[in-house]
């Protein structure tokens, strides 16, 4: 009895610090010119379903000092992977942001649906989202240091955080 209330003042404050019981908010991630913002909550559906929103804000770089010959050429795309605990494994699902993201300074809002292979159960799970934008162009630059070239800008964010599936 003594060593499940010691294990209990150890175990309980470790969890707390480390944010595994607390209450739950929407996790944000930065990254180069970017941010995301996964769920803490979400609805399952049909055992299998887990429709959630993410909200992504990025921007485009200024090209006000580019003569652009070619392009641009935009390419964009995030994922929300969501896996909990089931038996002695671990159940995983991802889901994909569909068509292109709006990097235009505001945070615009994508459903991302997540299906899983195996059953999922209300309860605590982990979820993972990752989104990426990328510019390129073959062009010059019109000030100092001058030059042609192909030119490149990409954003990226990731986060992390717990779960709550209903």
């Amino acid at each position: 009895m003594f060593s499940k209330i010691l294990r209990s003042m150890i175990v309980v404050p470790l969890l707390i610090a480390a944010g595994t019981v607390a209450a739950s908010a929407d996790t944000t991630g930065t990254g180069s010119g970017m941010s995301i913002t996964v769920p803490s909550s979400a609805t399952l559906v049909a055992r299998v379903a887990v429709p959630l929103t993410v909200q992504i804000t990025c921007s485009a770089p200024n090209l006000s000092n580019y003569f652009v010959y070619n392009g641009p050429y935009i390419s964009s795309g995030g994922s929300v992977t969501v896996s909990q605990a089931s038996g002695k494994g671990v159940n995983n699902a991802t889901g994909w942001i569909n068509g292109a993201l709006n990097c235009d300074g505001a945070s615009h809002s994508y459903d991302v649906a997540i299906l899983a292979t195996s059953p999922f159960h209300p309860g605590q799970a982990a979820i993972t989202g990752s989104a990426s934008w990328n510019e390129s162009f073959w062009g010059c630059l019109n000030v100092a240091p001058y030059g042609c070239n192909y030119f490149s800008f990409q954003n990226s964010a990731s986060a992390q955080g717990a779960l709550t599936i209903n």
